[in-house]
């Protein structure tokens, strides 16, 4: 038994000054494999303990006795016993020593396969060891033959996709992620671990997925959208997926399709403020006014925030109906006030003003009249207040309006329009004016005091 041992001492230091040839290796081993058809009942008992003992050195990271324990096992021809050589440990063991026992460590391998088949675990043990010696070409290797095998392992499909990224070749990387994502994304319920032949991808290697794709068709110059829109329809449910679509219809500018997919989005969640925004600015865009307004009014419904009442005021503006579009501005300017701080109040108060500006163009004649110059001046003292609350673009306002005197009533307006009148407002009757009152300014409560 002393032989023995000095016998393999001896080989384990060869093994560790040099790498093994493969092509010899294996001829070796297939050798070894040939001496006999059975082993004794002392070979076998001696089989099962060192079985045993290289288990427990695998667990124990001691990688030297590991091997020794393999390759004596080998001596013994302990493949024809119930324990035999254990080839992934074996070849794990000497590239864990160091990268420079490669060459001994695909012997190991190959001789593993050579007597168990191509198994997944050893052909994914091909790609680790030669992606511990960097060798791209090995790992793609062994990864596409794993991937061709076993079409269910999705390490293999991450890990090439991965190496043809860093390769940049983009064709090949879109080809397995497309395998990779035609995995079923696991529901929230789905037990994996009881249920082994159920195969479906996580969402968050899902989204890892779809974005490497996005990535590739990036670098490739590619539009993105068919990504996005890949995405949500694999999860219709997921309006976060949804809205990177619509965001990638914005920035192509395609109105139309935002209006018909954001439709289809809000059959799941009716309430998405961001689909609803996205939505009725495509509307506005596309000149459907009506559609856009009642969009805005639901986001106000929901929200009660200023900022859908002003932009539904605007829209109003454009199609002429001032007196709704004087309506919405106030109350926008009441839900502005609401707010802590008052934030937008400066944007709500301009707004109200704007419309009343609008309103004095569209019905003022060739002349200016008195009840024109009331309106204007009522809207200036809004841009006033808006200013106040540093809505800047207020102050360019207040200059055109306040030059020249030409917008605003003077002295002598009040003497020959109102005289014996101390107050006025558009909508309250007042046969003492003698300018007669335009019915577009009819709605218009506010009033002014005399000069």
């Amino acid at each position: 038994m002393k032989i023995i041992n000095y016998y393999l001492l001896f080989i384990c230091l060869v093994l560790f000054s040099c790498a093994t040839n493969t092509t010899s290796g294996i001829q070796e081993s297939n050798q070894i494999n040939s001496k006999t058809s059975t082993l004794s009942e002392d070979e076998s008992k001696e089989c099962m303990q060192y079985s045993s003992w290289q288990s427990d050195y695998w667990k124990e990271k001691n990688y030297r006795r590991c091997i020794y324990c393999n390759m004596y096992m080998m001596d013994l021809n302990c493949d024809l016993s119930e324990d035999r050589v254990n080839y992934y440990n074996l070849s794990r063991s000497f590239i864990e020593l160091s990268p420079e026992k490669a060459d001994s460590a695909f012997w190991a391998l190959r001789a593993g396969m050579n007597f168990n088949g191509e198994t997944e675990v050893l052909l994914e043990l091909g790609a680790y060891i030669a992606q511990k010696t960097n060798n791209i070409d090995d790992q793609l290797y062994y990864l596409q033959e794993v991937s061709e095998l076993y079409p269910n392992n999705q390490r293999a499909l991450e890990k090439l996709s991965s190496l043809y990224g860093k390769q940049e070749r983009y064709d090949e990387q879109v080809e397995v992620l497309d395998l990779w994502l035609d995995f079923e994304i696991c529901s929230p319920d789905s037990d994996l671990d009881k249920d082994e032949d159920y195969v479906c991808i996580t969402p968050k290697k899902y989204k890892k997925a779809i974005s490497e794709k996005k990535r590739a068709y990036q670098f490739q110059g590619l539009e993105t959208s068919e990504v996005d829109l890949e995405r949500w329809e694999a999860d219709k449910s997921n309006m976060q997926y949804g809205l990177f679509y619509l965001k990638a219809l914005k920035e192509q500018e395609d109105w139309y399709n935002i209006i018909e997919y954001a439709d289809e989005m809000l059959f799941y969640d009716n309430s998405n403020i961001s689909i609803l925004e996205m939505k009725a600015e495509a509307q506005e865009t596309e000149f459907e006014y009506t559609e856009a307004i009642s969009t805005y009014e639901r986001l106000y419904d929901i929200t009660s925030d200023f900022k859908y009442a002003v932009n539904i005021s605007k829209i109003l503006v454009e199609d002429s109906d001032f007196k709704d579009a004087f309506k919405w501005a106030k109350e926008a300017v009441v839900s502005a006030e609401s707010n802590p701080n008052q934030e937008g109040k400066g944007e709500a108060v301009f707004q109200k003003a704007e419309v009343l500006f609008y309103l004095g163009r569209s019905c003022q004649d060739q002349s200016i009249s008195f009840w024109d110059k009331i309106v204007y001046e009522i809207a200036l003292k809004d841009y006033k207040k808006a200013y106040e609350f540093k809505n800047y673009n207020a102050q360019l306002r207040v200059n055109e309006l306040e030059k020249d005197n030409y917008y605003i009533t003077t002295t002598s307006d009040w003497a020959q329009y109102a005289s014996g009148v101390n107050e006025v407002c558009p909508s309250c009757q007042n046969d003492k004016i003698e300018d007669p009152l335009k019915d577009c300014y009819s709605f218009i409560t506010t009033k002014v005091k005399k000069k």
